[in-house]
């Protein structure tokens, strides 16, 4: 990809074109999903070797221009040179999303500094709302060179000139919470919610979580299903308590986790009679086993599925029983028959 040194520049090949494609890939599913509907808008945003924001690197991508055979040439021509390095740090989902953009980036910005924020509910006070489904994708380019085996490739344009392509993956980034409480007396769901304590209040350029001033709480209801468990419809879509090791896309193992890097959950029944937020039935629920195991986690790209058992009197001697299993991104664990 070196020069052309003839004298006669007529003789020269045409220089390789290069070009960038934002796609989204499910990891769990092992498929695109850039034309899923699930993917509305993309976010570029370049970081040189500093970790500095550079100028004009700020690249907003409609829906319309995302996908493998869809380029944006301009994108590496007004970014950077032959032979630099950038960093790219790539969204999806946050034009229009519940997450509130804490300021729009400017020349300088650092890789590191807090970047999206959850939003108030605006039907509950003091609550925060679930976030819409985000993508993530973050990795470094050198113009002029493949640096990886499967996101770079060199293809044909149709004049038969040779294309550099720079493919930019994003990833969903949340994780997802599923609910399930068994042995509630007859009710309509209204008259229950779920209260999901010490979330993280976003995240940073590079994806990771932060608690900001203050962990956030979340307010959701959720449904009775055919056996008369109360559960949540569809999964919530959360800010993760903490994201895989970087080695591997297995958790980390709850015995790695600390306190502060768990979550917490209640469950309220509300009272026609009371005026406040309800009924306590359970407690701070932050461990499974009765209290006395590993802290609950959420994982960034995968499922948290808590199971929540009253036992040996149930809800009023309050005795409860908890069982979590984390699955892949989108997978509803389904727990056995309680006997």
């Amino acid at each position: 990809m070196g020069g052309c040194v003839l004298q006669d520049w007529s003789l020269c090949p045409p220089p390789m074109r290069e070009v960038m494609v934002v796609t989204a890939y499910d990891l769990a599913t092992q498929q695109y999903i850039t034309v899923s509907g699930r993917v509305e808008d993309g976010s570029l945003f370049f970081f040189d070797n500093d970790t500095k924001l550079i100028e004009d690197g700020y690249v907003p991508v409609p829906k319309e221009q995302l996908g493998r055979e869809k380029p944006l040439p301009e994108v590496v021509t007004r970014t950077a040179v032959q032979g630099d390095q950038v960093w790219i740090s790539a969204w999806g989902n946050i034009g229009d999303s519940n997450f509130g953009v804490e300021a729009y980036p400017v020349w300088g910005d650092d890789v590191s500094q807090e970047f999206l924020y959850l939003t108030p509910d605006n039907l509950y006070d003091g609550y925060y709302s679930c976030p819409d489904e985000i993508l993530f994708g973050m990795r470094r380019i050198t113009l002029g060179q493949i640096d990886h085996p499967t996101l770079d490739r060199i293809v044909k344009d149709a004049d038969g000139v040779d294309k550099l392509v720079h493919e930019i993956q994003l990833n969903p980034i949340n994780a997802l919470l599923t609910i399930q409480v068994e042995g509630l007396p007859p009710s309509k769901a209204e008259d229950y919610y779920f209260k999901i304590c010490k979330q993280n209040n976003g995240y940073n350029y590079e994806g990771a979580p932060f608690s900001g001033d203050e962990l956030r709480d979340v307010r959701e209801t959720g449904v009775f299903d055919s056996r008369g468990f109360l559960v949540t419809e569809v999964p919530y879509n959360l800010v993760p308590s903490l994201d895989p090791t970087p080695e591997t896309t297995d958790p980390i193992t709850p015995q790695e986790m600390n306190p502060d890097l768990g979550v917490v959950l209640h469950v309220f029944q509300l009272s026609s009679t009371r005026a406040d937020e309800g009924t306590d039935l359970t407690g701070q629920v932050s461990k499974v086993d009765y209290g006395d195991g590993d802290y609950i986690g959420l994982y960034s790209g995968q499922t948290t599925n808590v199971r929540i058992r009253f036992v040996n009197g149930g809800v009023a001697d309050g005795k409860i029983e908890v069982t979590v299993k984390v699955t892949p991104w989108g997978e509803v664990y389904q727990w056995a028959e309680w006997k």
